[in-house]
């Protein structure tokens, strides 16, 4: 009697669904990975791995391998670092004996850097009208590999108004996140149209049309930024001695700051959805973009504030 009772309950248990049965899951023998961590879900084929998601959620194994790079796992190595995660019970692992995980990559050639060189170069000709300009003798670097995904480029010049500029930084972003950052040496030529001194001038001359041209010149090794247009010039006074026949400079030329130390601001002080507004005394000389000292009349507190504008300052809450 009671051997069919048992009998009778093994019975019952084999029928039933899912009972004590383990999801066995093939792995296969050689799989390519994107992201730089291996989930179960990638060693198997699509069946296995829309299975596994019915009884689990994602179960990470390792870190995976450099672009471009493989790593060979045993199954036995595979299920204890699944066992870690879910009960031995519920899933077993089978099929090939050892798997290899290659890591996905993209070759960037030196070809596509000119390229973004090139992209950057044509994004920035409106700054420089009537300018030809261009970088030669540029330390490519050789190709390298990088992670697959969404590739974008950034260029940085070593001068912020890239005239004069000696280096270049490459930033290489995949999804966003920068994975090659290099410095590039190149050399500058630019040619343009730009203002240059008539004759001989001296400290505290003032700037007039019978003094000034427009004249084709190479600026390719200005410190600073030279002028496309007389306008700006007129009426200015130098800071320091020019030569006849050379182009003027931005840091050659005298130009009063938006705001003078000592003369009154307006605060605007932003952040949180709001915009609020005070009256202060600028305690320092500032150009458009700077960061200066100011007093605000009410507090009579001094304050750190950036200039937007002659007369307008703004601050952040």
């Amino acid at each position: 009697m009671a051997q069919r009772i048992t009998t009778l309950c093994l019975l019952l248990i084999c029928l039933l669904p899912g009972a004590l049965m383990a999801l066995e899951l093939p792995l296969q023998t050689k799989v390519e990975v994107s992201s730089d961590q291996v989930v179960l879900r990638d060693l198997l084929a699509p069946v296995d791995a829309d299975r596994l998601d019915k009884l689990s959620g994602e179960i990470r194994l390792f870190r995976a391998p450099e672009p471009g790079m493989h790593r060979v796992v045993s199954r036995e190595t595979l299920a204890r670092l699944v066992n870690h995660q879910i009960d031995a019970g519920q899933l077993r692992l089978s099929g090939a004996a050892e798997v290899t995980i290659t890591r996905r990559g993209i070759w960037i050639e030196p070809a596509d850097i000119e390229m973004a060189i090139a992209d950057f170069l044509a994004e920035n000709a409106a700054r420089f009208p009537d300018v030809k300009m261009s970088f030669e003798n540029i330390s490519l670097p050789a190709r390298f590999l990088v992670p697959a995904g969404a590739i974008s480029y950034e260029i940085i010049p070593s001068e912020p108004g890239l005239i004069g500029s000696r280096r270049l930084t490459l930033l290489v972003r995949v999804d966003d996140q920068i994975v090659k950052n290099q410095s590039l040496r190149v050399e500058l030529v630019a040619h343009g149209m730009v203002a240059t001194s008539m004759r001989d001038l001296k400290r505290g001359d003032v700037l007039s049309q019978e003094n000034l041209s427009l004249q084709t010149q190479d600026i390719s090794q200005l410190r600073s930024g030279p002028f496309f247009a007389l306008d700006k010039l007129l009426g200015k006074e130098l800071k320091r001695h020019v030569r006849a026949g050379e182009p003027l400079q931005e840091s050659q030329v005298d130009f009063p700051p938006l705001i003078e130390r000592g003369s009154r601001v307006t605060i605007q002080a932003q952040g949180r959805g709001l915009l609020l507004t005070a009256f202060g005394e600028a305690r320092q000389n500032g150009e458009l973009g700077d960061s200066i000292r100011v007093r605000n009349n009410n507090s009579q507190r001094e304050i750190r504030a950036r200039v937007l504008a002659a007369g307008l300052v703004s601050v952040e809450f």
